[in-house]
């Protein structure tokens, strides 16, 4: 027989196992007798509006739940919710209407109601503008003037007089509203027209609006006035405008969980090669590229043809439109600045994108995003290794190319396949593309899986954005095009900072020199050569190279 002790210890396991069998059953009879018909369970509800403006109900009863079980957990914070309350209450509201088809909200002004902001970018000269950039609180949208207004609080319009002493030359506050910016990029060949793009909000008390109240967009929306330079050019359109614009967001933490709504500005007078001049060219550019900032044509307007619509009202209750979030002032955050291109010589002696490779890496992504691409999806480093050739990439006849020489090359030199007739090593997809004819998902798809990229400098090398990170660029340019017969390596600035790609300067030889100045008259063989050996070379890099 066992000993006693032996005997109180098998007891002892026994209780033990009992109270844990009734503990087990007591909690599954519980969880039987949960409630388990939808009605019972709490739910959130967001509403929709289709053409037909029929309300529609989708239940999400899983987030608050899962929100629950995140916060009894001490060692696991919860994250920060990505809609505000404000929005979540936005969202079980009817909306009163439509702003360039955002829904709209009749607001009554709360106490406490204002206008705020808060400028960065002075450099303390009578220039400043073009270098300011502004975050505005309730930026509001005058409909029948056609004009933007901010409201002033009684401390800021104290802050202001306070301002307006003589002696105070040198007190420069970030919060004072008596400043400009400039709408948009800046275009030297403007000459002193250029003002027109200085602006800034009418600022009224807040009188103006309390009678009234005002049509509120989304609490997560940001309302952005901009001045297109050039948005008929592919090229210009994506770093004059989409570039800068999401520089100025991120610099006020305004892209995260922020809705857009743009609206082109009209000036005056119009500038040249401005969208305002150009429209009929910019439609079906803005048509095709505006998905990349998540939009639409239909969601975007001048300030004089925008769309309001009133649901249930013969009438508007007031005549402005508000955003919780405004930005403005683009002038210096455009890929090159206040200097041209690359035309000239001067251009080469100032950089405004250095140090900027995360952002663009950080805007190709975001770009990727809004078009339902996974950024991150593709690997380089295994074989076949494409490489991509943009043929006619430029609507110039002296920078257009189909690079036919570079193909062969390429086929009898470095591919190793028996159908290329090649005595190379490697084994690679040569493709020869026309990007223009294609849809903009089409170019990301082909380019965001390229190793080596071969392309004419200027607007149609946009598409290099979406190389893979670790991959390789070429960008071939004319040695005579430039000011005084120099070379002119279009986009220089922007191109040569972008971190997470290999960037090389190949002349298309017309009529090449030698270091001593001596002509030569078009591309040498010591130009095919070099142009084979940096390939293998790159795919030689590119092979070695786990992705990143």
């Amino acid at each position: 027989m066992p000993p006693s002790g032996q005997k109180r210890g098998a007891s002892i396991i026994y209780a033990i196992s009992g109270v844990f069998l009734v503990f087990f059953v007591s909690q599954q009879y519980i969880i039987l007798q949960q409630p388990h018909d939808k009605d019972a369970r709490s739910q959130n509800f967001i509403f929709s509006f289709d053409n037909n403006d029929q309300e529609h109900e989708k239940v999400d009863s899983d987030k608050e739940d899962c929100s629950k079980e995140k916060k009894s957990s001490p060692s696991l914070p919860s994250p920060p919710s990505s809609t505000s309350p404000r929005h979540l209450e936005d969202d079980l509201k009817t909306p009163d209407g439509t702003f360039n088809t955002f829904p709209i909200y009749h607001t009554e002004v709360e106490d406490g109601w204002h206008s705020n902001v808060h400028c960065i970018g002075d450099n303390f000269q009578e220039d400043a503008w073009k270098f300011r950039s502004c975050h505005f609180q309730n930026l509001c949208f005058d409909t029948e003037e056609k004009t933007y207004a901010i409201f002033a609080s009684p401390e800021q319009i104290e802050l202001e007089k306070a301002l307006e002493h003589s002696a105070l030359v040198n007190f420069s506050p970030s919060r004072s509203m008596n400043t400009t910016v400039a709408l948009g990029g800046i275009n030297p060949k403007w000459g002193n027209e250029r003002i027109a793009t200085q602006w800034y909000p009418k600022i009224l008390p807040l009188d103006t609006i309390k009678s009234t109240g005002y049509y509120s967009l989304h609490s997560n929306t940001t309302l952005v006035p901009y001045h297109s330079l050039a948005g008929f050019n592919p090229g210009h359109l994506v770093w004059d405008d989409f570039l800068p614009i999401y520089t100025l967001l991120t610099a006020f933490g305004l892209l995260d969980n922020h809705e857009l709504v743009l609206m082109r500005m009209n000036v005056e007078p119009a500038m040249w090669a401005s969208c305002q001049r150009q429209y009929q060219k910019c439609k079906p550019i803005l048509t095709k590229f505006l998905p990349l900032m998540g939009m639409t044509l239909d969601q975007i307007s001048t300030q004089n043809d925008t769309v309001v619509t009133i649901k249930n009202q013969k009438e508007m209750k007031s005549k402005y439109i508000c955003a919780p979030n405004g930005a403005a002032g683009l002038g210096s955050l455009t890929d090159h600045g206040l200097k041209l291109h690359g035309w000239i010589p001067k251009d080469y002696t100032t950089t405004y994108n250095h140090g900027r490779g995360a952002s663009l890496y950080a805007f190709r992504n975001f770009m990727m995003k809004n078009m339902g691409i996974e950024p991150e999806a593709t690997k380089i480093h295994s074989a076949p290794y494409r490489i991509v050739i943009s043929v006619g990439s430029s609507a110039q006849s002296n920078r257009s190319t189909n690079f036919d020489k570079q193909m062969q090359l390429l086929k009898e030199h470095v591919s190793n396949k028996k159908e290329h007739g090649g005595k190379g090593k490697y084994d690679v997809e040569i493709v020869q593309v026309r990007l223009s004819s294609m849809s903009v998902m089409e170019q990301i798809r082909m380019v965001s899986g390229a190793s080596i990229f071969i392309t004419m400098c200027g607007g149609g090398a946009i598409s290099a954005m979406f190389l893979p990170r670790g991959a390789s660029m070429f960008a071939f340019y004319n040695e005579g095009d430039g000011e005084g017969g120099t070379p002119a390596r279009l986009d220089w600035d922007l191109l040569n900072n972008i971190g997470y790609l290999r960037l090389h300067w190949l002349p298309r030889p017309q009529k090449s020199y030698t270091r001593r100045g001596k002509a030569m008259e078009g591309p040498g063989q010591h130009d095919y050569d070099a142009f084979v050996k940096l390939v293998e070379h790159e795919l030689d890099v590119i092979s070695h190279t786990n992705d990143y």
